[in-house]
């Protein structure tokens, strides 16, 4: 009997399979959402230390300033300004004393450059024209 229960733990469910699962119905936001979402989010991120805050919205200005300057079109835009809000959203994992100390031990210093952890899925093969 165990090894019925436990015979699909060992595929690991896809996104779809996951989502499928819910019974509520499904939700995508439109861009101005998850622009909202985004900013909310880099916000969050960002008071995790007084030094931060407003950091998020800065990078996301001038990475959307430099995309628009190399010409990329308005999606791509969005993206990249999207990327530089969402940069350091790693940062959230991380204790609020930790990013507050004024003089962090090594041991803090650590936890503050352990911050994100590395990405599970390869970048973005294509950004631009």
């Amino acid at each position: 009997m165990a090894e019925t229960i436990l015979a699909d733990l060992e595929v690991e469910p896809t996104w779809e399979v996951v989502l499928s699962l819910d019974p509520r119905r499904r939700y995508a936001l439109s861009d101005v959402e998850l622009d909202q979402a985004c900013e909310a989010l880099a916000d969050f991120a960002d008071i995790k230390s007084p030094y931060m805050v407003g950091r998020s919205p800065a990078v996301a200005s001038l990475a959307a300033g430099a995309a628009q300057r190399c010409g990329l079109v308005d999606a791509d835009v969005s993206l990249l300004r999207r990327g530089g809000l969402l940069h350091d959203i790693g940062r959230v994992g991380v204790s609020a004393g930790i990013w507050g100390m004024a003089r962090a031990t090594t041991a803090a210093l650590r936890v503050r450059c352990s911050h994100p952890p590395r990405a599970s899925s390869p970048p973005p093969t294509r950004i631009g024209p």
